[in-house]
């Protein structure tokens, strides 16, 4: 199965629609209810994934995570979200 079909898959509905749930259906990162994803920090553990490897994100904060992933090469911190879960991959400091 490909990424696109996993995509698709019963499997993933339900863990799209638990990833949203935890994060109280708003971005992890700027709060927004608005064009919310299920990012993939890791595609290592599909169709296993932990609670570290997903992340809620709108779509301005996908593209800038999306971008960031591009353009550098680093070791993404561990940091606690507000909701208590873990989080590892880029962090950006909200704006405003």
């Amino acid at each position: 199965m490909n990424y696109t079909e996993y995509l698709q898959s019963p499997h993933w509905q339900s863990v799209r629609k638990w990833a949203l749930e935890r994060a109280g259906h708003k971005c992890q990162l700027c709060g927004s209810r608005k064009h919310l994803q299920v990012h993939h920090n890791s595609y290592g553990s599909l169709g296993e994934e932990v609670p570290c490897d997903l992340i809620v994100l709108c779509d301005p904060c996908h593209e800038r995570n999306s971008e960031h992933q591009r353009n550098e090469s680093l070791f993404w911190p561990v940091v606690q979200m507000s909701d208590g879960h873990l989080y590892q991959g880029p962090v950006m400091q909200r704006v405003g």
